[in-house]
């Protein structure tokens, strides 16, 4: 991963510098790509209050509701979360989201099925 960040440092394919004028790797270039990253990564996987925006697309969102985190449903412009009644049924109910934020991706490779 680290590769991938730095990659684009570099001048005849040797890594460059901005603090010198050496072909070397900085210490202070590192710091710097990666407060950059930081900060990408930071708002990728913050909660989005719904006042300022919706979801572009329909589907499954971790969201924050009346009763803490959950996983919400948007689809037409409305929330929804999984609720159960006192005769057992679950079915998808109208939630009153707060905030909300896309769901990470699956883990990669082979991972063993939910028990």
């Amino acid at each position: 991963m680290m590769g991938s960040i730095f990659e684009h440092r570099k001048v005849n394919g040797n890594p460059w510098c901005k603090h010198d004028w050496y072909y070397r790797i900085c210490p202070y270039c590192e710091v710097e790509e990666l407060e950059v990253e930081l900060k990408r990564l930071r708002e990728e996987r913050s909660w989005i209050s719904v006042k300022e925006r919706q979801p572009e697309k329909a589907g499954r969102y971790l969201v924050y509701a009346e009763w803490g985190r959950d996983i919400g449903l948007f689809m037409s412009g409305q929330w929804y979360i999984l609720g159960g009644n006192f005769s057992g049924n679950v079915e998808w109910c109208k939630a009153a989201v707060t905030h909300w934020m896309p769901l990470p991706e699956p883990p990669e490779g082979e991972h063993e099925p939910p028990v």
